[in-house]
C-alpha cells in the first residue's frame, strides 16, 4: 500500500510539473532558403513517361525559384546524420537526419535526395539551418532539386499516443 501511495504521489507532482510548463515547440524548416514545390507530396503519374500506373511521390521536391547553381541544403531541423549515401538508386546523394521531438517525445527523420554534393558526415550533429549538401539532379531525378521527406517510426508514435492516453486518463481519476 505504501509503495502505491508513493507512486501515486510521484505521478501527482510529474503531471503537475508537466501541466504548468509551456509546450516545447517543435519547428521543422524548409530545407531551401528559397523554395518552389516542382512536385507535390501525393499521387501523380509515372514521370518517366505513360499515364498507366499512378505512383505515390512520399514527399515534396524543392526547387530555388532563381534557379541558381550550387544552392545549399539546410538541415530542417537539429539532428544527427544516421545515413549519408553516395548513390543511393532513388535518391542519389542524400541525408538521413534523426531528430527528436519534445512534444510528441519521438524521434523524428528528415530526408533529403538528390544532391549534388554532401557536406556533412555519418554521426555528425547538424543545427537547424546548417549546410548538409548542395541542390542536385542525382539518383532518379528530372533536374536539380533536393526531395525532401518528414518520416517516423508508426510503433513509436503509437506508443507515445498510449502513454498520453495513459497519463491523460490517470490524472483524470484524482
Amino acid at each position: 500500500m505504501r509503495k502505491v501511495v508513493l507512486t501515486s504521489v510521484l505521478l501527482s507532482i510529474l503531471l503537475t510539473t508537466l501541466v504548468s510548463q509551456p509546450a516545447p515547440k517543435f519547428s521543422i524548416d524548409l530545407p531551401l532558403a528559397r523554395y518552389k514545390v516542382s512536385s507535390p507530396f501525393g499521387f501523380r503519374a509515372p514521370f518517366m513517361g505513360g499515364y498507366d500506373n499512378l505512383t505515390v511521390h512520399k514527399g515534396v521536391d524543392l526547387i530555388d525559384p532563381d534557379t541558381k547553381k550550387n544552392v545549399q541544403v539546410l538541415a530542417a531541423i537539429d539532428g544527427v546524420v544516421v545515413v549519408r549515401a553516395l548513390r543511393d538508386p532513388l535518391y542519389g546523394k542524400c541525408v538521413l537526419l534523426k531528430s527528436w521531438d519534445p512534444v510528441l517525445q519521438m524521434n523524428v527523420y528528415t530526408l533529403y535526395g538528390h544532391m549534388s554534393l554532401l557536406k556533412v558526415r555519418l554521426g555528425q550533429h547538424v543545427t537547424q539551418g546548417q549546410t548538409i549538401g548542395i541542390e542536385g539532379s542525382t539518383g532518379v531525378s528530372t533536374g536539380p532539386h533536393v526531395h525532401f521527406e518528414v518520416l517516423f517510426d508508426p510503433m513509436e508514435y503509437i506508443s507515445a499516443i498510449r502513454m498520453r492516453y495513459a497519463l491523460d486518463n490517470w490524472a483524470g481519476l484524482h
